[in-house]
């Protein structure tokens, strides 16, 4: 059994991981606002763009999610009853701050180096 590309996408994660928290110890922010909208009798819930952020302040990321959470409330309501779920739900997200994406992919990656740790591991308990 061939242990050399378990242990080369292990590397590759790890490598990903690493530069992923490099921009954070950088202050590099990524964030996603979300916003509802219940146009007749559907409910949409969509994410905003992504926005880059350097050491960003409260402020400004409550002024770049104010359209999506104006839009939320007054568009979200209308449709029944996840118009009722949802919008609540962006509110709730963009006024605290939006929804960090690189604190999401850490947490994606990490699982992935776990997953291919334990692969690895047992790849190599099986060649022994």
């Amino acid at each position: 059994m061939n242990v050399e590309p378990t242990e080369i996408i292990l590397n590759k994660l790890k490598q990903e991981l690493k530069e992923i928290q490099d921009l954070q110890n950088n202050g590099e922010v990524w964030i996603k606002y979300s916003y509802t909208i219940s146009p007749l009798i559907t409910t949409l819930n969509r994410s905003s763009r992504i926005y880059k952020y350097s050491y960003p302040t409260f402020l400004q990321k409550l002024r770049d999610s104010l359209p999506y959470t104006l839009t939320s409330l007054f568009l979200g309501w209308w449709g029944f009853p996840w118009g009722f779920i949802f919008t609540p739900i962006s509110i709730i997200v963009n006024l605290g701050g939006g929804q960090s994406l690189l604190k999401k992919m850490e947490r994606e990656v990490s699982l992935k180096i776990d997953r291919y740790q334990q692969r690895y591991t047992q790849q190599l308990n099986n060649i022994k």
